[in-house]
């Protein structure tokens, strides 16, 4: 008989090693931000290769353990998929990498080693048990159709799910559609819904040619999020609120990371940096106004060669773009750790000559507030205001990066005689790893304002 004793014993085996096996992400998912299913498919097959070869069944499980590393990664970092995170490996000669190994990842990189410990040594248990093949699938079979029941799998409607979690998936399946879907990739270069851009806020084109004699300043500030906690928001965008302008202000709907944010912000796409080629880019802001007869510059103090926006830049309209490498300056004007290059105040400065003259059209892309976040002595005021909400000092420096950067550019902008028009938006909420850190912020909304100069 197929359900006989050594069977039962079997299935709970199974059980115990299932749990061994995914308890190491449990743990870990109440401290960090950590988006996968409750149950690796990808370990729950690799214990049904044991059957087949030892050394085959570690290898696949030691391969997919990195995937789930890896897909989690990416979606901590706001990439929406892991082709786009994996990709990033291009640009690593870029950063300070000296600069990640604080005591917290250190210590985060050998709990990541301990878990693939565990988790090899847990799966080792079904070879000396000796769990038959038939028990296996068996038990497969039933996380796969408890799955549906549940409602978190693809074969049953979304709105029938009744746990809020997903209970089970394949983290490898999910890395080789991503890889293999690459070039058709991500998104599809389609318009994003009304309301989805800051462009909805006011038609900048229909401006631009109503006011030939002034300029716009448009600035994405690096991982602004809309945080949780209204009494920051002001706190932060309280620089904005001027007597000259007249300030709107709304949430916009962010996906993916910064490239995506930009192409979100400037064009009104949902669109990978790397299809832009085949996307119709003719509607892209900088595009519009340069047919207009304005000049289209844009300033990043990082490098060039990131995410290649020296390529697609050019490609969305911009005719001329300052990188790090353009710039020239002394160990005073450099920020950041792992993204270190050129700071705000700097960049702006620079950008606001560019600013002086009417028909310009200038894009600043922020590199101050990049995380981790730049270790800076709190302000009293933000002090006060963290103390009151009980917040760790990490997000307060984060706030408090974001508010200088937005003094800066106002201060820039103030001491203009013909005030331009201002946009600021932020790209998506800011990446933090810690859970307690992530939750201060809105998931799927940013920040952006429009001030027209009355």
């Amino acid at each position: 008989m197929m359900f006989n004793k050594n069977f039962f014993k079997g299935v709970l085996v199974l059980s115990v090693v299932t749990v061994l096996m995914n308890v190491p992400f449990w743990i870990l998912s109440q401290v960090i931000y950590i988006n996968r299913p409750v149950i690796s498919y990808d370990f729950l097959f690799a214990l049904l290769l044991m059957s087949i070869s030892t050394r085959l069944a570690l290898l696949y499980l030691t391969t997919s353990f990195f995937g789930e590393i890896i897909s989690i990664s990416a979606f901590n970092y706001q990439f929406s998929n892991a082709s786009d995170f994996i990709l990033t490996v291009n640009y690593l000669q870029l950063l300070e990498v000296a600069q990640w190994f604080t005591i917290y990842n250190v210590f985060y990189a050998l709990v990541i080693i301990g878990a693939l410990v565990v988790i090899v040594l847990s799966s080792l248990l079904i070879r000396k048990s000796k769990v038959n093949v038939r028990c296996v699938v068996v038990f497969i079979l039933f996380i796969f159709i408890s799955d549906i029941q549940v409602g978190s799998n693809v074969f049953r409607p979304q709105d029938s799910i009744i746990f809020r979690y997903n209970l089970a998936g394949s983290q490898m399946f999910s890395l080789v559609i991503s890889q293999l879907g690459k070039k058709q990739q991500a998104y599809s270069n389609t318009a994003v819904p009304i309301g989805d851009s800051v462009l909805d806020l006011i038609d900048i084109y229909q401006w631009a040619e109503m006011n030939p004699l002034r300029s716009i300043l448009f600035v994405i500030v690096e991982s602004y999020g809309h945080s949780n906690i209204e009494e920051l928001n002001m706190w932060v965008s309280a620089p904005l609120s001027h007597s000259e302008y007249t300030l709107k202000r709304s949430l916009v709907a962010f996906r993916g990371a910064t490239t995506s944010g930009e192409l979100r912000s400037l064009c009104s796409l949902s669109a990978s940096y790397l299809t832009v080629k085949a996307a119709n880019v003719s509607e892209c802001l900088p595009n519009r106004l340069q047919k207009l007869g304005w000049s289209t510059e844009s300033f990043h103090g990082f490098s060039r060669a990131m995410f290649d926006r020296f390529q697609w830049w050019k490609q969305i309209g911009f005719t001329q773009s300052v990188f790090v490498e353009d710039i020239h300056t002394n160990t005073e004007n450099r920020c950041g750790s792992i993204f270190k290059g050129v700071c705000d105040r700097h960049l702006l400065a620079l950008a606001m000559k560019s600013l002086q003259r009417p028909k310009s059209f200038v894009y600043v892309l922020t590199l101050d507030t990049h995380l981790p976040v730049a270790i800076t002595p709190l302000r009293a005021d933000i002090s006060a205001l963290c103390e009151k909400n009980a917040l760790d000092m990490v997000p307060c420096m984060h706030f408090q990066n974001i508010r200088n950067t937005i003094e800066v550019t106002m201060q820039q902008v103030q001491s203009m005689t013909i005030k331009p028009l201002v946009v600021v938006i932020g790209d998506h909420a800011p990446p933090f790893q810690t859970l307690e850190y992530r939750d201060l912020f809105h998931d799927s909304v940013v920040p952006a304002f429009v001030l027209i100069p009355k």
